[in-house]
């Protein structure tokens, strides 16, 4: 089978997971919860996506399902490898044969609360309606940049800024490259602030490109711009000297609607400490 064969046949992989999981997990009796999140509880899943589940158990249950996270993976297909951060933490994810992954988070019933994250999902298994009243109250609950992660967000931008600059001198290319894609991405952030989007996470570039993307082809011509074609001062100065320009307006955007306090003329003297000469 060559790669676009497989490729091909990943949501019938997948579906057959899923059906597997779900009658599994709906007959277990200390389940009392079931829901995805994701593109598939939003209807736009395309042919790499993976499966966001999240499982609600019984209080007294929860410590026992985080210890033995791996083992129901393992009765839902064959499984490649899992993810994982620990052994206490309670989420897992498993890679399977078919060419995806199931991220599987465990909550207990008092872990779960209204949040703009628990709008859009899919319920599966809900008997006593705890997971639909969360998602009704979620609805009511609009994300807003505050000051102090907007002050966050600005400080870690011009960190990343400065720390290019000192990675690129010292030779330590690879370094300085992460720190310029950094500054790249709080860029892309700043604009999904613009548009009232919730940021992703830190260097989290899911769904800022491609079909699936807020953001305008112009922006996305941009980022694109700014990937460094060299590994040389003057290639990190090139890209750092052009994100200023559109950075500044997006800082002033940001702090208007946040209250922070920011000095234009103050931004820019900072950035261009990392700039060979300014202009």
């Amino acid at each position: 089978m060559n790669m676009t064969d497989r490729d091909r046949s990943i949501p019938e992989e997948r579906d057959k997971v899923r059906r597997a999981l779900e009658e599994d997990l709906k007959t277990t009796d200390a389940v009392i919860g079931l829901f995805y999140g994701g593109s598939v509880a939003t209807g736009t899943a395309d042919l790499y996506s993976d499966l966001d589940l999240r499982i609600v158990v019984k209080e007294e249950k929860f410590k026992r399902f985080v210890n033995e996270k791996k083992k129901l993976p393992l009765r839902w297909g064959r499984v490649l490898f899992f993810e994982d951060t620990g052994s206490a933490m309670p989420y897992t994810i498993a890679h399977y044969e078919g060419f995806f992954k199931v991220d599987i988070f465990y909550y207990r019933p008092g872990d779960l609360a209204p949040g703009i994250w628990m709008r859009d999902i899919s319920i599966l298994h809900d008997p006593e309606g705890l997971i639909a009243a969360v998602q009704q109250q979620s609805l009511q609950v609009r994300w807003e940049i505050s000051e102090e992660y907007a002050e966050k967000w600005r400080g870690k931008t011009l960190a990343y800024v400065h720390e290019s600059y000192r990675r690129a001198m010292r030779g330590e290319w690879y370094y300085a490259v992460q720190c310029v894609d950094a500054v790249r991405w709080s860029i892309a952030a700043g604009w999904q602030m613009e548009m009232g989007l919730t940021p992703n996470n830190p260097m989290d570039w899911a769904r800022l490109e491609g079909e699936k993307s807020p953001l305008t082809e112009n922006q996305r011509k941009m980022l694109s711009h700014w990937w460094m074609k060299k590994r040389t001062i003057e290639e990190v100065d090139r890209v750092l000297r052009d994100m200023l320009e559109v950075y500044l307006p997006l800082e002033n955007t940001v702090a208007g609607r946040s209250g922070l306090q920011v000095n234009e003329n103050e931004t820019r003297r900072v950035w261009e400490m990392s700039l060979q000469s300014a202009d």
